[in-house]
């Protein structure tokens, strides 16, 4: 027989369960989250929140330098990388 392969999904937070999401994956450890953030670059790496597997989010929010209109806005880029740790 072939290998088993199916979908996990879970909630990338630490937070208690919602009331209105019930069936989500709810109840990540803390202790797999890592932040660090120098502005206007931030990352946070989550270690085997699903088991083999670790998630590394790399966020930036644009600035212009002597454009505080523009370097204000409510934007961000998140680049997602995963990596098969099993």
């Amino acid at each position: 027989k072939g290998a088993k392969s199916g979908v996990h999904s879970c909630v990338l937070s630490p937070l208690q369960r919602h009331a209105s999401l019930p069936s989500w994956g709810w109840g990540m450890d803390p202790s797999c989250a890592t932040y660090s953030g120098l502005y206007p670059r931030a990352w946070t790496t989550y270690t085997s929140p699903v088991p083999g597997v670790t998630l590394v989010c790399k966020q930036v929010s644009p600035v212009v330098p002597h454009d505080y209109r523009t370097s204000s806005l409510p934007c961000a880029v998140f680049e997602w990388t995963v990596i098969n740790t099993s």
